[in-house]
């Protein structure tokens, strides 16, 4: 025999099962629409740099690059590959941000280069192209 303790209990047990499948729902399009705002990065857009002036060379933007110890300048760089040539870059950073001060972190920059005026610290023989930058935005890839 049912009595009213065994309904309300077998009521309660229902309206909580029915709570967990919304919530389950709730949480799962949360989880969905947050992977999908971190995958969609503002930085697919070209960055608003302004044209090169003064000592600037040229500028950089959106480019796909490596961390990288520039060990004949005791610097932390960023190394690319020039889509035009194939050829190697090297940019030198004015400063770097902490996070990225150690080797083989992908990264996307924007900013300017200029000519190298960095001393060697050991004489190096003929490299890469290296250039001093100024970033204006970087982030992980």
């Amino acid at each position: 025999m049912i009595t009213q303790k065994t309904r309300s209990i077998r009521y309660l047990f229902i309206v909580i099962i029915l709570q967990c499948i919304i919530m389950k729902n709730v949480l799962s399009l949360f989880l969905l629409a947050t992977m999908f705002y971190a995958c969609t990065s503002t930085f697919d857009q070209p960055c608003a740099l302004e044209p090169c002036e003064g000592n600037c060379l040229f500028t950089i933007e959106n480019q796909i690059g490596m961390t990288k110890m520039i060990d004949c300048y005791g610097r932390q760089g960023i190394v690319y590959t020039n889509p035009q040539d194939s050829s190697m870059i090297i940019l030198l950073p004015d400063e770097m941000p902490a996070n990225l001060m150690t080797d083989s972190i992908q990264v996307r920059v924007c900013g300017y280069a200029r000519e190298n005026t960095l001393p060697f610290l050991f004489p190096d023989p003929p490299g890469p192209l290296a250039y001093q930058f100024v970033i204006e935005n970087i982030e992980l890839e």
